[in-house]
């Protein structure tokens, strides 16, 4: 309502004042080549009070918006802000968060959508392969007309699209050992959606040097595995699969891993969830404990793990 007086109020003075007086003014001086540099100033002057009055026109628009974009932030999280143990806080906290996302394909797709549903502050996420149709099964961010383009970019465009409040940063490169310091800032948690060992291993040790909580979860066939990493608190990576090695063939390609995508959604979704939890400190993390999903029969399967005192990553800590 305020905004809709005041445009209307700008638009009288604008158009009236601006136009009508400036043209007459031009057309009395005009005759007069003598008056042509009191001319120049008069429409410099005028300018310059246009431009102030437009900006205030875009500040009385900026907080107009932020007004309403505020009655519809909580439109939007209206569901989740009538959780008992959730409410304003906890969205608060969720909406100062930073959180990485390595790997935008099967595990990342879910894991992205629900973080950005959610409404986290801040969504970075690292990818340097392109979309196959073979990603298709499993990777619900993209479409066949994304074939071919970089699934961190497309990635951005379809979180944008769900939910355009939130600041996503986005990396089309593969992370190594060489660049990870560059990729990946500090942020409050990491998420582990790759699906190499080589790569988690690397992005293991720079969690647990930075100290910053990585959710892992894996994925093959029928099966998941999920579990939450604080340094210094519960094993790491190394702890639990040292010395696993990716599958390779003959001319040392990786081996694809066999997946279901229904299965990715169900790891990928529990990944989304200890995130958010940690970031707004509501409920207890999947630490300390490994959780082995099995499709096939519908079980959930806990298994208690410790750290490895001579760990060459985390024993230290």
């Amino acid at each position: 309502m305020i905004y809709t007086i005041l445009n209307t109020y700008f638009k009288f003075y604008l158009f009236f004042i601006y136009y009508y007086i400036k043209n007459y003014i031009i057309f009395v001086l005009f005759s007069s080549v003598k008056y042509m540099r009191l001319i120049h100033s008069f429409l410099s002057c005028n300018k310059r009070i246009y431009l102030y009055i437009g900006s205030i026109k875009a500040a009385v628009k900026r907080v107009y918006m932020t007004i309403n974009t505020q009655g519809d932030a909580q439109k939007r999280y209206i569901r989740q802000l009538k959780i008992q143990q959730w409410g304003e806080t906890a969205q608060h906290k969720l909406q100062s968060a930073h959180i990485t996302v390595v790997g935008t394909g099967g595990l990342g797709s879910p894991v992205l959508y629900y973080l950005a549903a959610a409404g986290v502050g801040k969504l970075r996420f690292i990818d340097g392969d392109k979309v196959d149709i073979s990603n298709l099964n499993r990777q619900i961010l993209f479409s066949e007309e994304d074939i071919g383009a970089y699934k961190a970019q497309r990635a951005a465009e379809k979180i944008t699209a769900l939910n355009s409040e939130i600041e996503l940063e986005y990396v089309t490169d593969i992370l190594t050992a060489e660049n990870i310091e560059t990729l990946i800032p500090d942020s409050d948690v990491i998420v582990d959606c790759l699906d190499n060992f080589s790569t988690r291993f690397v992005l293991n040790k720079y969690a647990v040097s930075r100290t910053i909580p990585l959710v892992h979860g894996g994925i093959h066939g029928f099966s998941g595995q999920l579990t939450t990493i604080i340094p210094g608190e519960t094993p790491c990576l190394e702890c639990l699969f040292a010395g696993m090695e990716d599958p390779t063939q003959e001319a040392g390609a990786r081996i694809p891993s066999p997946v279901l995508g229904a299965v990715v959604g169900v790891i990928g979704s529990l990944q989304a969830l200890e995130a958010i939890k940690i970031v707004s400190n509501v409920g207890t993390a999947y630490a300390q404990r490994l959780l082995i999903y099995d499709g096939l029969s519908g079980n959930f399967n806990e298994i208690e793990v410790a750290r490895d005192v001579n760990c060459p990553v985390c024993a230290a800590l």
